[in-house]
C-alpha cells in the first residue's frame, strides 16, 4: 500500500505542474505567442521533465511506457525551444514561435491521469479482500 500512496503523490504533483502549463499554454496563445509566456513554459516543461525523471521508477513498465512517451515530447520541444532561442535572441515582448511536429500526447497524459483516479480510490479504500 505504501508504494500505492507514493505513485498517488507523484501522480498529483505531475498533475498540478501540467495544470500550471497548460494555463501558461493558454496564456501564451491568447497573449499572441509572446516570449515571456514561451519562457515560463519553458521552465515549467524543465520541472515537468525532472519530476518525471525522478519519480519514474515507482511505477510499473506499463505505465513508465506513458511518462517516457510525455518525457520524449518535453525533451523533443526543450531543445527545439534552446536552438529557436539561440537563434532568435527574442525580448520579453516578441513573438516566440516554432514548429514542433512531436505533439503532446494528450491521450497518454488522460491515461496517467486515469490511473492516479484509480490508484486514490484503491489507496482510500484498501485493498479489497475476498
Amino acid at each position: 500500500m505504501m508504494k500505492e500512496q507514493e505513485i498517488v503523490i507523484f501522480l498529483n504533483k505531475l498533475n498540478l505542474l501540467l495544470l500550471e502549463t497548460e494555463k501558461t499554454y493558454k496564456d501564451y496563445h491568447d497573449s499572441g505567442k509572446i516570449f515571456k509566456h514561451a519562457k515560463i513554459l519553458r521552465c515549467q516543461n524543465t520541472k515537468l521533465l525532472h519530476l518525471l525523471e525522478r519519480e519514474i521508477d515507482l511505477l510499473e513498465d506499463n505505465q513508465q511506457v506513458k511518462v517516457r512517451e510525455l518525457m520524449e515530447h518535453l525533451d523533443v520541444w526543450k531543445k527545439i525551444w534552446d536552438k529557436e532561442y539561440r537563434e532568435k535572441n527574442p525580448q520579453k515582448n516578441d513573438i516566440f514561435y516554432f514548429h514542433n511536429s512531436n505533439n503532446f500526447p494528450r491521450k497518454t497524459v488522460n491515461s496517467l491521469m486515469e490511473y492516479k483516479t484509480i490508484l486514490e480510490s484503491k489507496v482510500k479504500t484498501g485493498p479489497v479482500q475476498v
